[in-house]
């Protein structure tokens, strides 16, 4: 980034035609230029802040008129950046953005780098790093329980969480220095082993929650495979509502996958339906089982579908052994027809289910939930962790308390201080107050221009 004296210039809005284009300028230097640019009844360096006035935006070179605007005054640290914030309202034309964008940039501002606006307000401490990555969780939310997540997240619940963890473990750490450099004082008895667990409650209510959070946020990808003519396509269609895949009595009629995206209960699903396995008769089919393949590798949860009607046969056998270790649910499919064959071999009992008729569908959306998700509400009700970045931190956080917990258990006092400083540093990394510069870089990049 930047300096953070300069003044900063962007578009906050998206380039292209539209209804209003938003120029956003920050720092010292927003008034100032505000009053060179903007003719209307005052001078935008003499009101109140927080306010909106109707004008001209003009070049102050040539005096030429350009548009007619509304500007938006906002006087720091009350503001997103803490700084003097000015918000030029125009008409969305890109040509015409693109000129009052070059008037102010003429006038001082620094054109804005990717997330800059956010990264001022977290450097300034308007929000933490855990807040700042919420925001653009809220941007790109594309569910409703994605949203609430993010906007839980933005209100500052996992900060105001995190903040509880650091003064437990600091005045934990506290207390075991103390015992160590006098120990005739007796200070907290000497037995600190209770204080770790409750701490680790917090730490792993978090860490169960990723799963959840995770969905909702990036959505579950739910992979149907079987072999040949057992009904994927059938099934798929019938959960999706519409005919997306071509369905025919012929065994092989899949030969690619096929993706669709869904949403249920506020959860997005994206469902793939795989070419069936067997015996590859030429380099279609061959490559066909090779793309089903690479499914299973990015799968959330496996549909493993056999023909209750039909006696299980090598493939269905080769392709549950290729699937060990995978999250997967047995459905038994064709119950409408006889006679049904108690399938030997596959662990579980699986859901029975006719994709034909739609029965046992919504018997199949339950075990698919229970599968992936604790008893939480999946609604964005209750907070969930939903980043990747906070759920490594918070692991290492848990690893540090585990061994701080043994170190005491055993009597190990400087090594449980090492551990306990540990986890500071990790809520620290969560939260910003100790994070590398690379990891700011790689968060803030991800933002656009402008936000």
């Amino acid at each position: 980034m930047g300096p953070l004296e300069d003044t900063i210039a962007a578009v906050a809005t998206p380039w292209g035609v539209g209804g209003i284009g938003i120029v956003r300028l920050s720092g010292e230097l927003s008034f100032p230029i505000a009053d060179k640019i903007f003719r209307g009844r005052v001078l935008p360096s003499q009101v109140q802040s927080h306010t909106i006035h109707y004008g001209w935006i003009v070049d102050p070179k040539s005096g030429e008129e350009i548009d007619e605007v509304l500007l938006f005054l906002m006087r720091g640290p009350s503001t997103y950046t803490k700084e003097d914030v000015v918000e030029v309202s125009a008409h969305g034309g890109p040509f015409l953005i693109k000129r009052i964008l070059g008037l102010v940039t003429d006038l001082g501002a620094r054109p804005a780098e990717r997330g800059e606006f956010t990264y001022r307000a977290f450097v300034r401490g308007r929000i933490d790093l855990s807040q700042a990555e919420a925001i653009l969780d809220l941007i790109e939310a594309q569910t409703l329980g994605g949203q609430r997540i993010a906007a839980r997240q933005l209100k500052g619940e996992l900060s105001s969480s995190l903040r509880e963890l650091r003064e437990g473990i600091s005045s934990l750490l506290v207390e075991v220095e103390a015992n160590l450099d006098f120990p005739d004082e007796g200070i907290g008895g000497g037995d600190f082993t209770p204080r770790l667990p409750p701490l680790l409650a917090k730490v792993d209510a978090f860490i169960s929650s990723y799963r959840g959070g995770k969905a909702l946020r990036k959505g579950i990808k739910v992979v149907f495979v079987g072999r040949r003519n057992v009904g994927k396509s059938t099934l798929f269609n019938r959960i999706l509502g519409v005919d997306r895949a071509i369905v025919t009595p012929y065994a092989g009629t899949t030969r690619d996958s096929l993706e669709a995206r869904i949403e249920r209960e506020g959860m997005p699903f994206c469902l793939v339906d795989t070419a069936g396995w067997g015996k590859a008769a030429n380099p279609v089919e061959r490559a066909a089982t090779q793309r089903s393949l690479s499914e299973l590798k990015e799968a959330d949860l496996l549909l493993f579908l056999v023909d209750s009607s039909q006696a299980l046969s090598e493939d269905d056998y080769r392709i549950w052994e290729l699937t060990q270790g995978k999250e997967r649910i047995l459905v038994k499919n064709k119950i409408d027809l006889p006679p049904k064959v108690a399938h030997q071999g596959l662990v579980g009992e699986g859901v029975e289910v006719s994709a034909q008729e739609g029965r046992g569908i919504e018997e199949l959306w339950r075990e698919i939930k229970g599968r992936l998700f604790d008893s939480r509400p999946l609604d964005g009700s209750q907070f969930l962790l939903s980043d990747l970045r906070h759920w490594r931190s918070l692991q290492g956080i848990r690893r540090d308390l585990v061994r701080a917990q043994d170190a005491l258990g055993r009597g190990l006092g400087e090594a449980a201080v090492v551990n306990l400083r540990g986890t500071l540093q990790g809520i620290g990394e969560l939260t910003g107050a100790e994070v590398s510069p690379d990891i700011l870089e790689g968060i803030f990049s991800r933002f656009c221009i402008g936000k």
